[in-house]
């Protein structure tokens, strides 16, 4: 995936999906969803028997110092069988069970994963609009203090009135409130989408599946 670095905020523009599994609600939801799909394994284990060795050491001897010899040892092993031979039913309606219930953790996960990436594209997209807007606002007050110089030199050349300065000065100070407003919603829409990705990561950060097609990319 093609990626930007905004070089302001220090966010990636383009965010790798794998980025997502770092929300506690995803990571969580994955578990119980693998764990889940491994009850179905366990139960379904009963359909089949199992099997089993059990062996012993015996010592005998008519001293006790003879108990260290080799003819007062003895071996034993006992193959064991164990199998729900007459419990297939019942065993069955487990696993369909553990089925069922690996649906829903499958639908639990579904939903987490579509929420985050709703709630990650909403705060990205407001940081988007924001940062545009700010730019045009840096545009407007670079052309509002060109104007106010502009305005002023007439004045004291005797071309402007005083009134004329005034007005252009009004024009520059409400676009530079208008540009410390946007700097600030830009920050809050950072710290939204650094919310919705479950926080506590950076750009530094190692991200699942990335390094390795990054490494790929480097090979060819």
């Amino acid at each position: 995936m093609p990626e930007r670095n905004n070089p302001e905020t220090g966010v990636l523009l383009d965010l790798p999906v794998d980025l997502l599994r770092r929300r506690p609600d995803v990571r969580a939801s994955e578990r119980n969803l693998a764990a889940q799909t491994a009850r179905i394994g366990v139960a379904a284990a009963d359909l089949y028997p199992s099997f089993s060795l059990t062996g012993a050491l015996t010592l005998q001897a008519g001293r006790l110092g003879d108990l260290g010899e080799s003819d007062s040892m003895g071996w034993s092993l006992a193959p064991g069988v164990r199998w729900n031979l007459f419990s297939g039913g019942k065993i069955r309606g487990l696993i369909a069970v553990e089925e069922a219930r690996t649906r829903q953790a499958w639908a639990a996960y579904e939903k987490n994963v579509l929420t985050a990436l709703a709630e990650v594209e909403s705060a990205l997209v407001a940081l988007r609009n924001e940062e545009a807007r700010r730019d045009l606002l840096v545009t407007a007050v670079e052309a509002a203090q060109q104007s106010v110089d502009l305005v002023h030199t007439q004045y004291l050349e005797g071309l402007a009135d005083f009134q004329s300065y005034l007005d252009a000065q009004r024009v520059l100070f409400n676009q530079q409130d208008q540009l410390a407003t946007s700097w600030g919603q830009v920050l809050i829409h950072f710290v939204n989408l650094n919310r919705a990705l479950g926080g506590g990561w950076s750009l530094d950060d190692p991200v699942p599946g990335r390094d390795a097609a990054d490494k790929g990319e480097v090979n060819r």
